[in-house]
C-alpha cells in the first residue's frame, strides 16, 4: 500500500470519527429535556384543548388524549403528552378564545359554585321527602348504572370537542413534540387538590346518603358532581404563564 493511499484512508477514518462525534453531540443537545416558558390560552368554545405559545410558535395541547386523566387529573402534570405545532396563522386565529370571555368564565365559575351552595341549603329541609324504601341490590344496581352513564357522558363530551376541533384543524396531520407541562404554581396545585378532595368527599356523602336512606335527590347530586369530577382535568391547564419541558427522545 502506498503512502498516498495510507494517508487517504487515515484522513477518511478521522473524518468519519469527527462526523460521528458531531452527530452524537447534536443528538445529545437536542434530545436533552429542555424547560421553557409557555403562554397558555383556551381554545374558543372547546374545553378539551389549550393553545400553547412557546418561543413564538403555537402548539395545541389535548387534555383528554389519555382516558385515565378523567379519573386522575394530576396525571397531566406527572406524565408526558404530545403538543401539536400549528403553522397556519389563520387556523390559530380561528382557535383563539377572546380575552374577555376568559375573564368572564372565571366569574361565572365562582357564581356557579355560590348558586350551588345556596340551592343545596334551600333543599335541605325537603330532602326527607325523597327518601325511599328500596333493596340493597336495587341500590347498588342503580349506582353502577349511574356511574356508567356519567362515564359515557364524559366520553361523549370529549368526542364532541374533538369533532368541533376537526372542523378547523386535524391534529393527527401536524408535527408534534413530546412534552411535560407543569402547573402554574404550588399555590394553584394546593387549590386544585382541595377542590378535587372536596368534590370526592361530596360524592361519597351523596352515595352514602343514597345507600342508607334511598334518597333520590342525593343520587341526582351524585350524577351531577360525579360528572364535575370527571371534567376536573380541564382545570389542570389554564390561561396564563407556566413552564413546559420538551422530552425529545432519539
Amino acid at each position: 500500500m502506498s503512502n498516498k493511499q495510507g494517508s487517504f484512508i487515515k484522513d477518511e477514518v478521522i473524518s468519519r470519527v469527527k462526523h460521528k462525534e458531531d452527530e452524537m453531540f447534536h443528538r445529545q443537545k437536542k434530545g436533552s429535556a429542555q424547560t421553557v416558558n409557555c403562554e397558555v390560552e383556551f381554545v374558543n368554545k372547546n374545553m378539551r384543548y389549550n393553545l400553547l405559545t412557546i418561543n413564538g410558535e403555537t402548539y395545541i395541547f389535548d387534555k383528554d388524549r389519555s382516558f385515565w386523566v378523567f379519573f386522575f387529573p394530576f396525571a397531566i402534570w406527572l406524565s408526558s403528552h404530545f403538543a401539536f405545532r400549528i403553522d397556519d396563522k389563520s387556523k390559530i386565529d380561528q382557535l383563539k378564545n377572546p380575552k374577555d370571555s376568559q375573564s368572564k368564565s372565571g366569574v361565572f365559575s365562582v357564581f356557579g359554585v355560590g348558586v350551588s351552595i345556596l340551592i343545596a341549603n334551600l333543599l335541605r329541609p325537603i330532602m326527607d321527602y325523597f327518601n325511599m324504601q328500596i333493596t340493597s341490590l336495587f341500590i347498588y344496581s342503580v349506582l353502577s348504572i349511574t356511574f356508567i352513564i356519567i362515564v359515557l357522558i364524559r366520553i361523549f363530551l370529549s368526542k364532541m370537542n374533538k369533532k368541533s376541533l376537526s372542523n378547523i384543524i386535524i391534529t393527527d396531520k401536524l408535527n408534534f413534540e413530546k412534552v411535560r407541562i407543569k402547573p402554574p404554581s404550588f399555590k394553584y396545585v394546593f387549590k386544585f387538590l382541595f377542590s378535587y378532595l372536596f368534590i370526592i368527599a361530596f360524592n361519597i356523602i351523596c352515595i352514602a346518603s343514597f345507600v342508607i336512606y334511598g334518597n333520590v335527590m342525593m343520587l341526582l347530586f351524585f350524577m351531577f358532581m360525579g360528572l364535575v369530577l370527571l371534567i376536573l382535568n380541564i382545570a389542570t391547564v389554564v390561561p396564563g404563564r407556566t413552564k413546559i419541558k420538551f422530552l425529545n427522545n432519539y
